[in-house]
């Protein structure tokens, strides 16, 4: 997705026309909600890791003399890397989706700006003939 979206700011510049825009604007947003879709399918996964945590409980200090037996201490260790694995996916999916509608804004920017620059250069002076 991050390709997705460095390809869509390196088409983007001063001179790209109104249809282009367009164009390169719809894909950021839709890239956005894709992005958004990824990170909404994530968090059910996560919360079920958490469950499975939250059954196995904190791990024991090392002075409170109880010991755990190793398949446990495997077990929490594991699901502790998926989590940092998902939350690190669900983040990276957050990013995308916030710099995808940030490059969105930026393009309508661009476009109310050559649209400003359209009108003032096919406007007349009220000293010309037309008015």
């Amino acid at each position: 997705m991050q390709k997705i979206l460095d390809k869509i700011k390196s088409q983007i510049s001063g001179d790209t026309g109104e249809s282009k825009l367009t164009q390169l604007n719809e894909m950021a947003l839709e890239l956005s909600g894709n992005a958004d879709t990824l990170g909404q399918a994530l968090l059910p996964d996560r919360q079920q890791l958490d469950a499975q945590l939250a059954v196995l409980g904190p791990a024991p200090k090392p002075d409170s003399g109880m010991k755990e037996t190793p398949e446990v201490t495997r077990k929490r260790n594991a699901l502790e890397n998926q989590k940092s694995k998902l939350d690190d996916q669900i983040k990276q999916a957050e990013g995308i989706k916030n710099g995808a509608l940030m490059l969105s804004s930026q393009i309508v920017n661009l476009r109310r700006d050559q649209l400003k620059s359209q009108l003032a250069l096919n406007s007349g002076s009220i000293l010309g003939p037309r008015f």
